[in-house]
């Protein structure tokens, strides 16, 4: 019974990440606690009203949609704020492409695991594949200039440079 809602609210792990860089990284040192109380007002008025609504028909899966709900609305109203105070908005395009490269490790995932009954060795031969896998997209194809310069540093003080 508890599979449906863990799914619902498994996307929460991305969604109250950002959302807490963007209030406590950006916002409090702003000191808008206006747009912070605001942002909690939102999320509690969301959740009250779904509540009523959803809960009692629909159990813990109406329970997990009413968190769901609330949180993305908190997301949005910090968005709003940040964008308007700070003028930073979320990097949809690089997002997007990184969710794009996902799929191919998803599906070789999906393939290792049916492959190999070992649950250890089949995530050992994951883990060195996804860090292989997004190396290589983050320095080659993204170009991420963090990576490219970590990488860079690394090379020049194992060769002596």
């Amino acid at each position: 019974g508890a599979i449906l809602p863990m799914r619902i609210v498994m996307p929460l792990m991305l969604i109250i990440g950002y959302e807490q860089i963007i209030i406590l990284q950006i916002l409090t040192p702003m000191k808008k606690d206006s747009a912070i109380l605001t942002n909690s007002a939102i999320g509690a008025f969301i959740g009250l009203i779904f509540n009523i609504l959803l809960v009692g028909n629909m159990g813990s899966v109406g329970s997990a949609i009413v968190l769901f709900l609330a949180e993305v609305a908190v997301l949005s109203s910090a968005q709003f704020f940040v964008t308007r105070y700070a003028n930073f908005k979320i990097p949809v395009k690089d997002f997007v492409k990184r969710v794009k490269y996902s799929v191919p490790i998803l599906i070789l995932s999906y393939v290792m695991v049916s492959l190999i009954n070992s649950p250890f060795i089949s995530c050992l031969i994951l883990s060195i594949l996804v860090i292989v896998y997004w190396l290589i997209i983050e320095y080659f194809i993204m170009k991420n200039s963090l990576l490219t310069e970590s990488l860079n540093r690394y090379w020049r003080r194992y060769k002596g440079v």
